[in-house]
């Protein structure tokens, strides 16, 4: 309801709300990253360090799980909120490196 009345900050803090209760719970990482993420959509309008925050969280968990490409491309995300919408050239670079030696990883 608040991201479709376009109430960003709100409807992030729903999703963040629902991923702590997704965790509480036990039901299952893959739901908790997913509202996470779905929360760093919503902060990325309103606050891209949240955003942040949140997709950090995400990346954590796929890691955790093993989805290493999720986590990967979670960075990426980062790496480009860091570029363009709150400038962190050395947290840019430190996350387009991660993505980089994980794709690498990867082939080898």
């Amino acid at each position: 309801l608040f991201k479709i009345s376009k109430l960003w900050k709100e409807a992030g803090d729903a999703f963040v709300r629902s991923a702590e209760l997704h965790a509480a719970s036990g039901d299952g990482r893959h739901d908790t990253a997913s509202n996470y993420a779905e929360a760093a959509n919503c902060y990325r309008k309103v606050n891209p360090q949240v955003a942040v925050d949140c997709l950090m969280k995400t990346a954590e968990i796929y890691t955790d799980m093993g989805r290493f490409n999720m986590a990967a491309k979670n960075h990426c995300t980062i790496a480009e909120l860091y570029e363009s919408e709150c400038p962190d050239t050395a947290q840019c670079i430190a996350h387009y490196q991660f993505v980089m030696l994980r794709f690498i990883s990867t082939f080898n």
